[in-house]
């Protein structure tokens, strides 16, 4: 009843939370987990409202609420099983009131209230919800309680000034240095004294490809010039390859690195490019508490192994040796790329001559004009090419030669009429062989059985069939007209039977550039001559400038020994990362550190959090055992080297302290706003990684006078705005840090059309892409567009095009060998992927959705990820368009469009015409797939008049994924 008596008040809620997560079984099952270092918790507005408020124990029996929670053995918790968790709940039921009624066994009945008694029944349900805001304060509170201790100050990060204070803070701040009094004797001693020359530090051994920028981005950071850096890095432009090679850089001088982000698909990308070596020193807890833990317990078990075994200075002299042939090879590569740059050099002296200009012009026009040419004689030598050359000329006549005007209407002439023309043509050769000819044909015996006489009167009759301008001939001139027309048919049909013939059938020679036909006698076309001829003249030019620039040097050697080289330091490099790491490691583990390592790979091998004990509360002995495993690890955590792991788990394993780790990392950090400040502070240096033009958080859900109130809060500092909603932390970095920004524009990723959407609509041309697929990696065409017309918006779905792409999906699936990831990109709303992906799931099971790497949802879950194939579900349809013109819109656009690797699928059921603001992002989307495309566009207007196939992607060149054939009627 309310303070007067009158009424009642009915409270409903939990009295438990239990932090889990959801995991996916191969056979398609969701696995609910309970977190064990999160525990179970009270709470508290819930246990505040059923307790008497007048009541003096009141805060007594919260704190027994508190430890009931503490104690529970939350691994043990079922929901189907509410037999784990109800002795929990009668207990705090009890506590809470001793007039509480528990109702157990929730099925199967009706729940009962009464006035004026706590009811509590073993009712559970799953929710998932924002990290709650008091996480963050917490934590922040923690860190600034600690800034009145002087020596916990002294170890705030120094990048904390530029935030605060500005990014010129440190300039002023930088103490001046002053004259010393001793400067006469120091003068005078240097008059005398021979300079030291200092050695150079060693060369920071990175093991992936790196650039000259990414390189600048490790030297920035491990010189300590800069307290942050900033790295802005379009979409796959290596962004967290420069995260391996830092993160590398660092554990091989000893130092602990913490790479956040604040979604786990950007933190498994870090992992997955992280040398095998370095990933067995790093614990990865993004993916979920439970693989993290088993990954913390192989690391902590490898480096207490790898520590005890390291004997003195061996160790120490291990790095030495690796690092010396480190740069014995690096020398050695330094040599390598001056010879190439020279013959570069050379080469391009050459190019520039009139010759290789030549050269280059005939080779372009054979490229544009006669691919197909090009292809075929590519490897023939240059004999072979002039034989050939010299073989199509002879059937080449003039286009006012005569011969045209004899008729013969023989497309095979035989030999005899060829020999019986030439004699009456006046070939002396030809009639001395007509005269043994009809001799031996005439001869009774000789000429039957031979058939000379047969072949003989055939010839005569032809013969007497031919024409010179309709007429017949009358003179040896005329004969001899007839011959060579004879002559040239037969040449033709010769060259076509042993070659022509064989390229138009198998090498798709276009006959049309190839053969025409004037008066009925076929002859090889001039222009297809020019063609030859050009062929020829770029292979003698090639013999030339072979002997000029290639005699000297052997390019392909060289560089078989580069990339050799280059796979070489590439591993030494992740040796020397290892050998480093544990050699810092042996010399500044304390023996407490040690001995916390081993007595958690003890604890946590022993341990086992399983459902096997009866389901009830939990024994005195299993409660000990937990308190052991939690104090193990507790001790162990700051001994980890390396740890990945969202901003949302960070204070779940992390102590807040300053400056516990060398470097933290946080990936994406446009999707991050002010809140994560918590988490650098954790960090000495901060390496902040995103890109301004990616999606970022929003203001939308926040009124104007809250953010005025905030801004009233708030310190004075020239960056107060970027602290407010709406601002991401990586702008707010780019302004405190300017001189430690590091911009990458080499990108790694796309095919070259793929990424050409975005490159101009979002970077003004700035990217260079350098990827080059691979002939088994590239699919052709890499743009589709499919158009469905009678694609209908209900809702937030559009059935028809979930339809299309589980359909494309099920067969590429059925017929492909060679697994790709596929990606499904929603443009509107969680709806789309929700059903596509309970569709999906049903259509092709868990194993294939498992295997094919498949990722659904709208664009801010892709960032920091890449599939091979990406589809994007435009989801509107004509007169359901919803404006897109927004700033999150275009940032939204920006990440769907770099995402794929080798091909981009759009699916949509609207057209320009049914966008009425011509601001809306999804116009220049529609018109870049519409240009792209042009030509091979797939209309999908009739499902019964349509046949999809999908070829595989073999070692043919069949390289297209999905081809869309129209069915014979």
């Amino acid at each position: 009843r309310d303070e007067e008596g009158r009424g009642h008040v009915t409270t409903s809620g939990p009295l438990i939370e239990v932090p889990i997560e959801v995991g996916l079984e191969s056979d398609g099952a969701l696995v609910i987990r309970p977190m064990v270092h999160s525990g179970a918790a009270p709470v508290r507005h819930v246990l505040a409202e059923i307790t008497d408020k007048f009541d003096s124990s009141r805060a007594e029996v919260l704190a027994k609420f508190h430890r009931l929670a503490e104690e529970a053995d939350v691994t043990g918790f079922t929901p189907g099983q509410p037999r784990s968790y109800a002795g929990m709940l009668r207990t705090m039921t009890m506590e809470a009131n001793p007039r509480g009624n528990f109702q157990g066994e929730s099925f199967n009945r009706k729940i009962k209230i009464k006035l004026n008694q706590l009811s509590v029944t073993d009712d559970w349900c799953v929710f998932c919800r924002r990290r709650p805001a008091e996480v963050w304060a917490r934590d922040a509170l923690v860190l600034a309680g600690k800034l009145h201790l002087d020596e916990a100050a002294k170890a705030a990060p120094e990048a904390c000034w530029s935030i605060t204070h500005g990014a010129g803070i440190r300039e002023n701040c930088a103490p001046k240095p002053q004259p010393s009094r001793q400067w006469i004797s120091s003068a005078l001693r240097s008059l005398w004294s021979s300079p030291v020359p200092s050695s150079p530090p060693p060369p920071i051994a990175l093991p992936l490809p790196s650039s000259a920028a990414q390189r600048r981005l490790a030297s920035l950071l491990l010189s300590h010039k800069c307290p942050a850096a900033v790295v802005e890095g379009p979409p796959g432009t290596g962004k967290t390859q420069s995260i391996v090679n830092v993160v590398c850089a660092y554990l091989s001088e000893g130092k602990r690195v913490l790479v956040t982000s604040k979604g786990a698909p950007a933190l498994s990308v870090v992992r997955s490019r992280m040398p095998e070596a370095v990933q067995g020193l790093c614990v990865d807890v993004s993916r979920g508490e439970g693989d993290g833990m088993r990954m913390m317990q192989r690391t902590v078990e490898r480096l207490a192994d790898r520590i005890a075994g390291v004997i003195g200075g061996v160790q120490s002299n291990k790095c030495k040796f690796i690092q010396d042939n480190i740069q014995e090879l690096e020398l050695e590569m330094n040599h390598l790329e001056a010879q190439i740059r020279e013959h570069a050099t050379e080469c391009r002296g050459i190019m520039q001559s009139s010759m290789g200009q030549k050269f280059a012009t005939e080779s372009l026009f054979l490229l544009s004009d006669a691919p197909w040419l090009y292809k075929t004689t590519q490897n023939w030598p240059l004999v072979k090419t002039k034989i050939f050359l010299k073989r199509l000329q002879t059937v080449c006549p003039a286009p006012d030669s005569p011969i045209y005007h004899v008729n013969s209407n023989l497309s095979v002439p035989s030999g005899q009429l060829i020999s019986l023309t030439s004699s009456r043509g006046g070939s002396k050769l030809s009639l001395f062989r007509d005269v043994i000819g009809r001799t031996a044909s005439s001869t009774p015996v000789l000429g039957t059985l031979t058939g000379m006489a047969k072949s003989r009167a055939d010839a005569e009759k032809q013969a007497s069939e031919i024409t010179v301008n309709g007429k017949l001939p009358s003179s040896s001139k005329d004969w001899e007209l007839v011959a060579r027309a004879l002559q040239h048919d037969n040449s033709m049909n010769t060259i076509w039977e042993e070659e022509l013939g064989h390229f138009v059938e198998n090498e798709n020679w276009p006959i049309e550039d190839i053969v025409d036909s004037k008066e009925g006698r076929r002859y090889i076309k001039p222009s297809f001559i020019s063609f030859v001829e050009k062929v020829v003249s770029t292979k003698e030019m090639i013999f030339t400038l072979e002997k000029k620039v290639l005699a000297p040097i052997d390019v392909g050697d060289l560089e078989i020994r580069r990339n050799r080289i280059a796979a070489q330091l590439r591993s030494l490099a992740t040796d020397l990362t290892e050998a480093r790491v544990v050699d810092e490691l042996s010399r500044r583990f304390s023996a407490e550190a040690q001995s916390a390592l081993i007595r958690f790979a003890q604890i946590s091998g022993k341990q086992k959090f399983t459902s096997s004990r009866p389901a009830s509360k939990m024994t005195q002995r299993h409660k000990r055992h937990r308190r052991e495993y939690l104090d193990a690890f507790e001790k162990c955590v700051g001994f980890i080297p390396c740890w990945v792991m969202t901003t949302s788990q960070i204070c779940d394993y992390v102590p807040a302290e300053f400056g516990l780790f060398d470097l933290v990392v946080i990936d994406e950090a446009s999707q991050s706003d002010i809140s994560v400040l918590p988490v650098l502070l954790r960090g000495k240096q901060w390496l902040v990684v995103g890109d301004g033009k990616q999606v970022s958080p929003s203001e939308n859900f926040v009124s104007e006078a809250q953010i005025e109130s905030l801004t009233a809060a708030l310190p004075s500092s020239p960056f107060q705005a970027s602290f407010l909603p709406g601002n991401s932390f990586f702008d707010l970095a780019t302004q405190a840090f300017p001189m430690s920004r590091v911009v990458l524009t080499e990108h790694y990723r796309c095919a070259p059309e793929l990424i050409e959407f975005c490159n101009h609509q979002f970077y003004h041309s700035k990217l260079v892409p350098l990827r080059l697929p691979t002939r088994f990696e590239r699919l052709a065409p890499s743009l589709l567009d499919i158009h469905i017309s009678d694609g209908k918006k209900n809702g937030k779905i559009n059935h028809r095009e979930c339809d299309t792409i589980v359909s494309m999906i099920q067969d590429y699936i059925s017929t492909e060998k060679n697994p790709r990831s596929i990606g499904i990109i929603s443009f509107i709303g969680e709806e789309q992927s929700r059903f596509i992906r309970t569709l999906l799931l049903d259509t092709i099971g868990p194993k294939a959705y498992k295997e094919h790497d498949i990722l659904i949802g709208e664009p801010p879950t892709f960032q920091g990820a890449e599939k091979d194939i990406i589809f994007l579900s435009l989801v509107c349809s004509p007169g359901h368009v919803p404006t897109q013109n927004a700033l999150m819109y275009v940032q939204r656009a920006n990440v769907a469009l770099s995402r794929a690797r080798d091909r981009m699928i759009l699916v949509r059921s609207i057209g320009r015409s049914h966008i009425m603001n011509e601001e809306d992002v999804k116009i220049p989307i529609i018109e870049f797939f519409e240009k792209a495309t042009a030509g091979s566009q797939v209309s999908r207007e009739e499902d019964e008049d349509e046949n999809m196939a999908i070829e595989s992607n073999n070692r043919d060149s069949k390289q297209s994924l999905f081809s869309f054939q129209k069915k014979n009627n």
